[in-house]
């Protein structure tokens, strides 16, 4: 019986027993929910802001080391390519063997304090000495009488044949000792003189302008004037 058609009943108007009208649905949300879902987001939030975080500590460590490592090798790729190389050795010093060493350059210096080696034929650098060719002034600059002829007999005994005696006053040039000349220029006559030197036991020194011109003033005794080499006695040298 639907409830136009329903009697009414004295006890419908008690409010005591009056039917309760339903409740109006409400649209309103539950205010739990907007809570939690707020708190949800605020976690996510924060833990993309501690990711990140983390991220930028590590990674901006590592990509410093990078960055300086990177310098360092660059640095000294750039030190090494300053170091100037050392030129390579020449073919001439490597092909030298090493114990062997360059002989000395001979010394163009005539002897002054020393004979030079015996008469045998062979002179100073290689020169032909011809002992009974090669003409040999003996000069006497001494007082002693008979010194130079002395001497001269040496010679001859020594295979010099052909000598020449004669006196150089000492007005003339004054010799600190005896000692056999020769002139410069001359090799034949350098070795020559070194021959008559050895035997003699006298210094060999070439000759000066000065002694030169003094030559011009000897006497001689026998011989011709005095030639390329002369041999000059004064008290020092014994009988």
């Amino acid at each position: 019986m639907t409830e136009p058609h329903r009697p009414r009943h004295a006890l419908d108007e008690d409010p005591a027993f009056a039917v309760p009208a339903e409740a109006p649905e409400t649209t309103e949300p539950s205010p739990g929910l907007p809570l939690r879902g707020l708190a949800m987001v605020l976690l996510a939030v924060g833990a993309l802001l501690a990711a990140w975080g983390a991220f930028s500590f590590f990674g901006g460590s590592d990509g410093d080391q990078s960055t300086n490592a990177a310098q360092s090798a660059a640095t000294s790729s750039a030190r090494i390519s300053t170091v100037p190389s050392a030129p390579p050795a020449s073919s001439s010093a490597a092909a030298q063997p090493r114990g062997s060493q360059q002989p000395p350059a001979p010394s163009s210096e005539p002897p002054r304090d020393g004979g030079a080696a015996a008469g045998s034929g062979t002179g100073n650098q290689g020169a032909q000495v011809d002992r009974a060719r090669t003409y040999v002034t003996v000069l006497n600059n001494s007082p002693v009488q008979g010194l130079a002829g002395d001497t001269a007999g040496k010679l001859r005994g020594r295979q010099w044949a052909n000598t020449g005696v004669g006196n150089l006053p000492d007005t003339q040039y004054r010799f600190p000792r005896s000692v056999v000349l020769y002139p410069a220029g001359d090799a034949n006559a350098r070795a020559a003189a070194e021959s008559v030197a050895s035997d003699l036991g006298l210094p060999a020194e070439q000759r000066t302008p000065e002694i030169d011109r003094s030559l011009g003033g000897a006497r001689m005794q026998q011989g011709p004037n005095p030639g390329a080499v002369v041999v000059v006695t004064t008290n020092d040298l014994g009988r």
